[in-house]
């Protein structure tokens, strides 16, 4: 409210001519007139003054800054305590010029009302200290009807309570009050009065009596002086004492700060001496690390164990852990998580990484299954050591199962097979030794066979046949044993790296910009994405398995050498033709299977489409239109496969043809005197032996070379997800504890470089508990906007910011958990209401039902079948009650920051109206944004928005008085 305008509207002018304020000297609020600030800014201090002398000692508290077109209202109020006095002081900036009110401030905003509302912000400004503390989620809010209909309350011990507009003025009659819920602040006793705006609050500690009324009629009672001096009494008592417990509570943390740098360096100076004596501790820098506090150390053994190097916070917390707080730390390491039930002999059995709780006093324990045994870490012992059973069942049966993520950076081929096989080394080299060991036994044959046919069958010895049966017999049963130990183990090696990479690709996929998925049809990402598992069963169970049959046949390439190395030359040659053969025809067979693999993905694409659509598909009649676009997608796909299916055809009859023409090869050169001399039958087949088992693995290994060169198609259609920045990476922080602070500086945004800007330098602001709405015709770029506070988007330029925060620097996913959001295009779940509402929550029943009250739908959900256990799709619900329920799971967190887009369109005028008066009781800030007007004739602030500008801003009632787009949407919607 400037005070040029105030002079035109209390007229005749009311305040005498400008004056430059002196500068460097400050002034006391004291005297009985209003002071306007008519350019420039002043500063409010609470300074101390000796009582005596009158002299300025020590420095003054900052309260606020007030700007040019404000108020300053005289406060001749002191508090003396020790000797000191202390009372508001004001300091003029250089260059501020001042006027003075004619008369006496009270008298001006009893005449004026225009006056009251500069008044209002004056004591605002003056609560501003008190401003940091957030009210509970579940604050009664005081609201206008609420003051129309009765001004006086009666709260139950417990109830937190503030205004939901503007400045209150609480009277105590009976009980007792924390300001903020803070005893270090202000206790307000029976009889007492004090000021509240919506960003402070009052805590009832006894059953409470209480009077709310607005500047007006408390400036009406007849003892209004007696109230104004023991109100502003009460504030500098409150403003000395909250800033010293301010003070000592600073100093108790910087000292515990210090302590723990030292803990921290003491930790490292270790770790390093004990590098240095090559003996390293169990368990890790990490944990010294996080020592300070049990869960972030309990956080970092487990992210050590999953092969994170998340970048967590070292600050302690105060707040004692458990699980929920748990899930919260582990979101904001990026730690995919789920909760599991902890039941019968569970430490007996492998397991991935968990959390558990201890039962006693719920502190966190991190389990680690290494070495074939489960491993605690306990934060209080600090390294790890063996599970024992009587531990084990210490245990609360509810715990956490943490699963490995991939690096945050652009994934290559190193960090998928690193994920993959991390702690599998110990099977892999065992499934390896017992596949080499199985390799040697299978020369047994070979060697067998030379000796029967060159000693034992020339010479008639039967006994020396039964032994030679009798070798053969346990070489073939210790080739069988160490085929199956061997398979046991890759089994165990596929089983376990299957789970890893496939849970960290969908949590890769899960932190990925909303703006990549429009890139991908659903069905088609979902088949790039399952490729994981396709990829892990061709590996796996073809290609691992001919790799190893070839590299263990290898010992009979030696074999061969030993018994003629003209013929083993031969052999290699041949060998080497057919690979080079077998390459060719991979080549081919590759681009095949990328196509086929492209045209499966467009046609898997297209079918979710269609089934989804079908009823749009039936009510435009283009069933055949649908039909001809699936049969030409079809018909792509065949072509692809068949010619796949071809080469797979040729590399089967090679590999039938190749040990013909190997054979004939031999016997070629055995035939030929200067090169088969000097071989006996006996030899020969021994060789033949060797070779043919050589042979019998690298057509093996031919025949899986589709397998193969289809992993490596399916790899490259899963390269986009692994390029692709994620949205969340280990340098953002958590959001904390949100205050309902939002605003947007000159942000410009468009959807892509060569189209024009959907946006122009938007700037607008919510403050703490505000509602504020935005309006415009369709195209305008309003639901861009919730995009854009939402974080699916990022500006071209400008900033988004929550709480001072820039948007870009915060954790998007527990930001966006924080804000009760409800878009235009929101869908129900095919599951039960509660499920709808509660989500992962795992709230209870109850906070449930209130979440259906606040939305108004829970005489709906009474009236079902099943109550809230009752199963609804999105076609079984009317768009009405499909709204409520989306209000419901956006309330039923109780956020700091709601955001409507059009989440009340299909609501009657009465159902709006009633789920408006229980949203304007939340302690939240309100961001609607709405085509209908009369959802937002509430609001504190419109913003008016055309062609991607605010064109308008202001209350509803102002900006329908102004000529303009506002006036125009409103004139059409009355007609």
């Amino acid at each position: 409210m400037s005070t040029t305008s105030n002079g035109s509207a209390l007229c005749p002018d009311p305040f005498v001519p400008v004056e430059p304020a002196p500068a460097g000297s400050g002034f006391f609020l004291t005297g009985d007139r209003a002071i306007g600030i008519e350019s420039g800014s002043v500063n409010l201090f609470v300074a101390p003054f000796d009582a005596r002398t009158g002299q300025a000692v020590g420095t003054g508290l900052p309260i606020a800054e007030v700007e040019a077109g404000q108020l300053l209202f005289p406060v001749p109020v002191r508090f003396e305590r020790d000797g000191t006095c202390h009372r508001l002081l004001a300091m003029p900036l250089p260059g501020t010029e001042l006027r003075q009110s004619r008369a006496p401030w009270t008298d001006l905003v009893r005449r004026h009302e225009d006056a009251c509302r500069p008044f209002d912000q004056f004591v605002s400004l003056l609560l501003t200290p008190f401003h940091r503390d957030m009210p509970p989620p579940r604050t009664r809010v005081i609201t206008a009807s609420d003051l129309e209909s009765r001004g006086e309350f009666s709260w139950p011990a417990g109830t937190p309570f503030r205004p939901g507009q503007g400045v209150l003025w609480i009277q105590l009659h009976s009980g007792f009050c924390l300001l903020n819920g803070d005893e270090e602040q202000l206790l307000l006793a029976e009889g007492a009065a004090f000021p509240l705006v919506p960003q402070t609050w009052f805590l009832a500690t006894d059953p409470a009596a209480v009077s709310a009324r607005r500047t007006p009629d408390w400036l009406a009672a007849p003892d209004f002086p007696a109230r104004f001096e023991a109100v502003f009494r009460q504030y500098l008592r409150a403003v000395l004492v909250a800033v010293a417990f301010r003070t000592q509570r600073r100093q108790r943390r910087r000292n515990l700060l210090i302590r723990h740098e030292h803990d921290v360096v003491r930790g490292v100076t270790a770790r390093l001496r004990g590098l240095l004596q090559d003996a390293p501790s169990p368990a890790g820098p990490m944990e010294s690390l996080g020592a300070i506090s049990p869960d972030l150390a309990v956080i970092r053994r487990i992210a050590r164990a999953c092969g994170s190097t998340a970048d967590l916070p070292v600050i302690p917390i105060e707040s004692p852990p458990h699980p929920d707080a748990m899930s919260r730390r582990l979101e904001h390491a990026n730690l995919f998580h789920r909760r599991i039930r902890l039941a019968g002999p569970w430490w007996k059995e492998e397991g991935p990484p968990l959390i558990a709780f201890r039962t006693d006093d719920r502190r966190p324990v991190a389990l680690v299954h290494q070495r074939g045994q489960w491993w605690a870490f306990d934060p209080a012992e600090g390294e790890d050591r063996p599970l024992a059973p009587e531990t084990a069942a210490a245990f609360e049966a509810s715990a956490l199962c943490v699963y490995p993520r991939l690096p945050s950076t652009p994934v290559r081929l190193r960090d998928v097979l690193k994920l993959a096989f991390r702690g599998l080394a110990p099977d892999l080299r065992t499934a390896l030794g017992v596949g080499l060991l199985g390799g040697l036994v299978a020369l047994t044959p070979s060697r067998i066979t030379s000796t029967l046919f060159n000693t034992i069958i020339p010479t008639a010895d039967s006994f020396q046949l039964f032994q030679m049966a009798v070798l053969l017999f346990s070489a073939a049963f210790a080739a069988a044993l160490f085929e199956l130990s061997r398979s046991l183990f890759m089994l165990r090696v596929k089983t376990r790296a299957n789970d890893q990479l496939q849970a960290a690709v969908w949590g890769r996929l899960l932190n990925l910009p909303a703006g990549f998925f429009s890139r991908f049809s659903a069905g088609d990402l979902a088949q790039r994405v399952m490729g994981v598992d396709a990829m892990r069963a061709m590996l796996a169970d073809h290609v691992s398995l001919a790799a190893m049959a070839l590299l263990f046949a290898l010992p009979n390439l030696g074999l061969m050498l030993y018994y003629n190395r003209v013929l083993a030359g031969a052999g290699l040659l041949i060998l080497l033709l057919y690979a080079a053969l077998l390459a060719a025809i991979g080549a081919l067979q590759y681009v095949n299977q990328r196509e086929e693999y492209h045209r499966d993905g467009r046609l898997s694409g297209f079918a979710l489409q269609a089934i989804t659509g079908m009823a749009k598909i039936r009510m435009s009649i283009s069933e055949n239109r649908a039909f001809a676009k699936w049969a030409r997608l079809f018909a792509e796909k065949v072509e692809w496969k068949s010619r796949s299916i071809r080469n797979r055809n040729t590399l089967a009859v090679l590999g039938s043809v190749f040990p013909a023409a190997a054979m004939g090869l031999f016997f070629l050169l055995i035939g030929t005197r200067w090169k088969g001399a000097g071989l006996n039958t006996g030899d020969y087949l021994a060789f033949h032996a060797a070779f043919t088992a050589l042979a019998a693995a690298f057509t093996g290994f031919a025949a899986v070379i589709p397998s193969l060169l289809a992993t490596v198609a399916l790899y490259k259609r899963l390269e986009p997800v692994l390029d692709a920045a994620p949205e969340i990476n280990d340098s953002q922080k958590s959001p904390g504890d949100m205050d309902g602070n939002v605003e947007m500086r000159n942000v410009t945004f468009r959807y892509h470089p060569d189209l024009p800007p959907v946006l122009r330098d938007i700037t607008l602001h919510a403050a703490p508990g505000e509602f504020i709405a935005i309006v415009g015709p369709s195209g305008a770029g309003k639901s861009t906007i919730a995009r854009l506070l939402l974080g699916l988007e990022t500006p071209e330029s400008g900033g988004i910011y929550y709480g001072g925060i820039d948007l870009a620097t915060v954790n998007r996913r527990e930001l966006r958990q924080k804000i009760g959001t409800v878009l235009q295009s929101g869908h129900l779940l095919q599951a039960s209401i509660y499920d709808n509402i509660a989500g992962a929550s795992g709230m209870s029943m109850d906070d449930a039902w209130e979440a259906a009250r606040l939305a108004g739908c829970d005489a709906d959900i009474r009236a079902m079948p099943m109550g809230m256990h009752t199963l609804v799709t999105n076609s079984a619900v009317s768009g009405g009650q499909r709204q409520r329920l989306l209000i419901a799971r956006a309330l039923a967190r109780h956020p700091r920051i709601i955001l409507f887009d059009e989440a009340t369109s299909a609501l009657d005028n009465e159902t709006q109206a009633r789920v408006a008066d229980r949203l304007e009781r939340l302690n939240a800030t309100r961001i609607v944004i709405a085509h209908r007007l009369s959802t937002i004739q509430r609001a504190d602030r419109i913003y008016v928005l055309d062609a991607g500008r605010i064109v308008q801003t202001g209350p509803f009632d102002e900006l329908l008085r102004q000529p303009g787009l506002f006036h125009r949407l409103a004139q059409r919607q009355q007609l």
